[in-house]
């Protein structure tokens, strides 16, 4: 395991230009940041929160994802408030959804948690949909909203879902679930709505091709140390490079084109 200082990440997040008051929607590995040397390993995540809100300004919004699994897997009900995010999102999502300011949007499996000027304005939204007109995710696009990649890449990219579900891809169906959304112990919605795979073929993701292309055209601000990866990329050009590609091929963020079987939906 390497080590990196706050100095280096704090020089790293200048070098990709995040601007005053600016929306962000941050994706982070503490794992692949390495130690941060004088930093317990608990105190990484406040320690990244203020080094981007420094950047950022005090008008600026910070936003990670928060998704509560088992409210698909298991059929619990989503509780907005109280509901745990899953595990698999890592320390970072957990200490922005449990921020003191942090606001919580209302679909469970592409939830959203802000913190910020504009946080009422992404996660106050109307509509189960995860995807859907004025849904969290539109918020932040209406934002222009930069995605931060901190030791990480376009393989854990949330908002490739988003382009999906605008251009209709084939290989992904909406998914109507019928369990309750509750805010302050009272439900807010008896459904929900969201973008899944079909369960018969294997749909297999390979987005490093869209992240060349991405860094090829000078989209991608990259801070090039081989110790420390940090990148980011405005929802704008990332939607704008992946819609043009997708009319290209309907399967480019795949890895192959899917194994369509007769008879069932969707046909090939």
């Amino acid at each position: 395991m390497h080590y990196n200082t706050l100095s280096e990440i704090k020089k790293g997040l200048k070098n990709i230009k995040l601007k005053k008051g600016s929306s962000c929607f941050l994706h982070t590995s503490i794992m692949h940041l390495g130690f941060i040397k004088d930093v317990p390993v608990k105190d990484i995540p406040k320690k990244i929160f203020d080094l981007i809100f420094s950047e950022i300004g005090k008008n600026g919004t910070i936003s990670a994802l928060t998704p509560y699994y088992d409210y698909g897997l298991k059929n619990k009900k989503f509780e907005i408030n109280k509901s745990p995010i899953s595990k698999e999102v890592g320390a970072m999502s957990s200490f922005i959804k449990n921020h003191k300011n942090s606001s919580r949007s209302m679909n469970p499996l592409f939830n959203i948690s802000s913190v910020g000027k504009k946080a009422k304005f992404i996660t106050n939204e109307k509509t189960p949909m995860a995807f859907g007109v004025d849904s969290a995710w539109d918020q932040m696009f209406k934002l222009n909203s930069d995605m931060i990649f901190l030791g990480c890449d376009m393989s854990v990219c949330t908002f490739i879902r988003y382009i999906e579900f605008r251009f209709g891809v084939p290989y992904l169906f909406n998914k109507h679930f019928n369990k309750e959304i509750c805010r302050n112990n009272k439900v807010v919605s008896n459904y929900s709505s969201s973008p899944v795979r079909y369960p018969y073929f294997d749909v297999i993701y390979n987005t490093s091709k869209f992240q060349k292309i991405l860094i090829k055209n000078k989209n991608m601000r990259v801070y090039k140390n081989k110790n420390l990866k940090i990148m980011a990329i405005d929802m704008k050009s990332c939607f704008d490079i992946g819609i043009e590609e997708l009319k290209k091929s309907v399967f480019f963020f795949l890895k192959k084109k899917p194994k369509y079987k007769k008879n069932l939906n969707p046909l090939a």
